[in-house]
C-alpha cells in the first residue's frame, strides 16, 4: 500500500509541476505582447519638443537665461528631463504639471558644456526621447561683488560749534 501511496504522490506533483509551468509560461508570453507602449523603442521626440538654447554649430547659450523645453505637441507631454554639466553637475528644474514645459530652476556656468535628456509619451503612451547638448558662452550682463576690507573711517568732527537753538 505505501508503493501505492508513493505513487500517488510522485504523480500528483508530476502534474502539479507541469501546470505551473504552462501557467508560468501563458503569463510570460501574455507580457511581450506588442499592446504594451513601453515595449517599444523609444521614437525620436525631436519633432514633439522646442529647446530654448542655441540650435546653430559654434552658438552659445547665455548663462544668465534659464533653460527651456516645451512640448509642441497637443497629444504628447514631456515625462522627464534632466540637464547635467560635463562634470556631472545637475541642473534643477521644474515640470509642468501637465507635462507640457520644463524649466530650470538654478543658474547654469559660463563656459560649461550642457547635455540635456528629454523623455516625452505620445497619446498612445509610447516613449519618446530627445538628447541635446550645447555649451553656454559668457554673461551678457557683468555682475561684480565689491568688497572694502578693514575698519570704517571715523567720522569728522565739524570744526564749528552749531549753533544754539
Amino acid at each position: 500500500m505505501s508503493h501505492n501511496l508513493h505513487f500517488h504522490a510522485r504523480g500528483r506533483a508530476v502534474v502539479g509541476c507541469t501546470l505551473l509551468a504552462v501557467a508560468l509560461g501563458a503569463g510570460a508570453t501574455g507580457c511581450s505582447g506588442d499592446d504594451n507602449p513601453l515595449a517599444a523603442a523609444p521614437y525620436d521626440a525631436a519633432g514633439q519638443i522646442t529647446f530654448s538654447g542655441p540650435t546653430g554649430a559654434g552658438k552659445k547659450a547665455d548663462p544668465d537665461k534659464p533653460l527651456e523645453v516645451v512640448a509642441e505637441d497637443s497629444d504628447g507631454r514631456i515625462t522627464d528631463v534632466t540637464a547635467v554639466d560635463a562634470a556631472g553637475r545637475h541642473v534643477a528644474g521644474e515640470l509642468s504639471a501637465d507635462g507640457s514645459r520644463w524649466h530650470s530652476t538654478s543658474p547654469l556656468a559660463a563656459g560649461a558644456q550642457y547635455t540635456v535628456r528629454v523623455s516625452t509619451e505620445n497619446g498612445e503612451g509610447a516613449p519618446g526621447r530627445k538628447v541635446l547638448t550645447f555649451e553656454t558662452g559668457t554673461p551678457t550682463t557683468k555682475k561684480r561683488l565689491n568688497v572694502t576690507f578693514g575698519p570704517r573711517p571715523a567720522p569728522t568732527a565739524s570744526a564749528s560749534p552749531s549753533p544754539p537753538s
